[in-house]
């Protein structure tokens, strides 16, 4: 299937802008989506390590107030002493549970909340590792005693540098988790939904928005994860999906805090679709923008189509109503462009051809005048040659009697009437008359039944086909009689010994054409006739003079029609008339 040339100008045009906007769109969505995404997941590793160095920090400023602490007591006081700058120590310090002071042996001298005085806590692992002048740092874990988690700091008391005990406070954990709480509510202030946690060495949660997870519930177990795995996605600031929570986190690590401390590892989350929604809007901002640029390219690429489609229908169809031989209006001129110039082109050249056929026209009828006349001249000498002998002869023979031979006469007149005949032919050709509504079938019947004597005679057998849907036809009846006489006479001539006549017609709706169809059985005709058939004065009767077919001819093209003959010699002939209808 072929495209009109107006599609093909709206497909080029659209391809001339859409493709390259598209590779334009589709690599420019690509980067700024790549660097979008970048900076999100940067930005969320920040925040990793803006937690990671606060929790370092919130554990830091523990480790000073104990150190702090070890300096600031006379620890070789008495226990009741001891306590009560140990509870003093408790309300400055909201930060801790309470805290206990252990002589090098093992056993508890003062406590804040009295609770364990007199016990021994040699057993405890922070006791050693701080008598022997470390500073201990616990991980977090279950205390059956006070039934929650607990973090315990541990360091060495000394008197004129000798070590008379151990302190150890527990931190309070409500405060690192109200640390880790407010950062995600911060998170989630500034549009961010997700969480922050904290998880230990074995992936056991130690701070978390829900409680009921610390040290129950285990981050690496949930997610199928290894800890080298966060380890490395920490150290190289990547994220790491959570398919199960459909979303991604950041991870880094928190400093350990002595050399008997393992590191934590802090988390931060955020689903999926609120850490790229950024991205799905850049995607949806510019779909628009290409949604917007193909509605202005196809709004453009239309009046495209039409301002140079519309002048181009035009010029086509005034060449294809010139080439059915309609007279086309002329085409307007409005710019001086290619399509301009081409209609100037097609103007010029119709006028051109008008004025060329014209010319052909009169030097048609120059042509056809001059042989009509040259005929005319010799058909007319030849009896007028006969006249003038039988004049010579009848002054010879008879100059004294003056009386003219009967014999002659009769000739003499032959020639004189053969004579008008031929100026009768003549002037029938050029004489104006008036046409009528003819119904074809009634004049046809009205030629056999004149014709049928004569057809009888010759033995000829008049077979007639005549439609009974003919429409009326706008011609001269008398002309109509003339051509279809013409038609007969010369077929019943090629059948003198017998032989069948046969007159058809029918309606070409299609068309909008008659058909009649003179056929006979006679002689026929050879190649070289059937070329010279409607030429004037050809004819191959010995006493015809060849303008019965000739005006056959000119009738029917005066009339708009056409003849086409069929005929081969010993097969008869067959005469189609087609005749327009009247509109």
């Amino acid at each position: 299937m072929r495209l009109n040339f107006r599609l093909r100008i709206l497909l080029l045009f659209l391809i001339i802008t859409i493709v390259p906007f598209a590779f334009f769109f589709y690599f420019s969505w690509r980067a700024e989506r790549e660097a979008l995404k970048q900076q999100l997941e940067y930005h969320l590793v920040i925040m990793a390590n803006n937690l990671a160095e606060s929790t370092y920090q919130f554990i830091n400023e523990r480790l000073t107030d104990l150190k702090f602490m070890t300096l600031s007591v006379p620890w070789t006081s008495s226990p009741y002493i001891l306590r009560k700058y140990l509870q003093d120590f408790n309300e400055s310090y909201p930060q801790y549970d309470g805290a206990i002071y252990v002589n090098p042996a093992g056993q508890v001298l003062a406590d804040s909340n009295i609770s364990a005085e007199g016990k021994d806590v040699s057993s405890r692992p922070w006791f050693k590792p701080a008598l022997q002048g470390q500073y201990y740092f616990s991980d977090i874990y279950y205390s059956p005693i006070v039934q929650r988690p607990l973090l315990v700091l541990a360091a060495p008391v000394k008197s004129q540098n000798q070590i008379v005990g151990v302190v150890s406070p527990s931190v309070h954990l409500a405060n690192l988790w109200q640390m880790v709480d407010a950062f995600s509510s911060r998170q989630q202030t500034f549009g961010q939904a997700g969480y922050a946690f904290i998880i230990n060495q074995k992936g056991e949660f130690i701070a978390h928005p829900d409680r009921q997870k610390i040290l129950k519930d285990n981050f690496l177990t949930e997610h199928q994860l290894q800890l080298n795995t966060i380890l490395t996605a920490a150290r190289e600031k990547k994220l790491i999906n959570l398919p199960r929570d459909r979303a991604v986190a950041a991870f880094a690590l928190v400093k350990p805090f002595s050399s008997n401390t393992r590191a934590w590892v802090v988390g931060v989350t955020i689903p999926e679709q609120v850490l790229y929604a950024p991205l799905d809007k850049l995607t949806r901002d510019l779909v628009s923008l290409f949604a917007v640029v193909l509605c202005v390219s196809l709004f453009f690429s239309l009046y495209l189509a039409h301002s140079l489609g519309q002048p181009l229908t035009k010029l086509l169809t005034a060449i294809a109503a010139y080439g059915e031989g309609k007279k086309p209006e002329p085409l307007p001129v409005e710019s001086d462009d290619e399509i301009g110039k081409l209609n100037r082109a097609f103007n010029q050249m119709v006028w051109q051809l008008e004025e060329r056929e014209k010319e052909l026209i009169r030097s048609e009828k120059f042509k056809t005048a001059g042989q009509l006349a040259a005929g005319m001249a010799h058909e007319i000498r030849n009896p007028l040659t006969t006249i003038k002998g039988f004049l010579q002869i009848f002054s010879q023979q008879n100059a004294s009697t003056n009386q003219i031979n009967p014999k002659y006469l009769h000739l003499i007149i032959n020639e004189v009437e053969r004579i008008e005949r031929i100026i009768n032919e003549f002037l029938y050709i050029s004489k104006s008359v008036k046409k009528e509504s003819v119904n074809l079938n009634s004049l046809l019947q009205d030629l056999l039944m004149f014709c049928e004597p004569r057809a009888f005679q010759q033995k000829v057998i008049l077979q007639r086909e005549l439609a009974d849907n003919l429409p009326l036809v706008e011609l001269v009846p008398e002309q109509v009689k003339q051509v279809f006489l013409n038609l007969i006479q010369n077929a019943l001539e090629s059948m003198p010994a017998g032989g069948e006549l046969k007159i058809s017609s029918q309606w070409l709706p299609d068309a909008n054409l008659i058909e009649v169809k003179v056929s006979d059985t006679g002689f026929g005709m050879t190649e070289e006739t059937l070329a010279q058939l409607g030429t004037p004065f050809f004819t191959t009767k010995p006493d015809g003079h060849g303008l019965g077919l000739m005006l056959t001819y000119q009738l029917v093209e005066l009339w708009g029609g056409k003849i086409q003959v069929k005929s081969a010699p010993g097969q008869g002939s067959t005469f189609s008339i087609f005749i327009p209808c009247s509109q």
